[in-house]
C-alpha cells in the first residue's frame, strides 16, 4: 500500500483518510465480521482463523489465497464476534491477540 497525504478542511482540521458509518438498526458492525459467509469453509478447514481490521484486508488476503481471514468494521473485536467464530474454529489470530475459542476469553 501507499500513504496518503493528509488533507485540510478550509478551516484548517485535518480529515480522517478512513471515515467509519455509524451503527444503525439494520447494520450492527459489533456483532458481524465482513467476509465470514466467503471464509467459513477455510476456517473450518484450518481450524483456525485470521481476524484483520478492515474490509480491504480482508480482500487482498483473499485474492492471495489466504482464506481464512475476516475483518472487523471499524470496531475492536467483540466477545459477540468470537462467539460467531467460536463455531467454526478453535484458535484464531488478529494483529492485536492470539486467542483460543474454546473458552472465548483473550489469552
Amino acid at each position: 500500500g501507499r500513504i496518503l497525504p493528509e488533507f485540510e478542511n478550509l478551516d484548517g482540521r485535518i480529515n480522517a483518510k478512513y471515515v467509519n458509518s455509524p451503527e444503525t438498526p439494520l447494520f450492527h458492525k459489533s456483532k458481524i465480521l465482513f467476509g465470514l459467509d466467503k471464509a467459513k469453509k477455510y476456517i473450518t478447514t484450518e481450524n483456525m482463523v485470521v481476524v484483520v481490521e478492515g474490509q480491504v484486508d480482508v480482500i487482498l488476503s483473499h485474492q492471495i489465497a489466504v482464506k481464512h481471514v475476516v475483518g472487523v468494521s471499524g470496531t475492536a473485536l467483540t466477545e459477540e464476534q468470537l462467539l460467531l467464530l467460536k463455531r467454526y474454529a478453535e484458535r484464531g489470530f488478529s494483529s492485536f491477540i492470539i486467542f483460543k475459542m474454546v473458552s472465548c476469553r483473550f489469552l
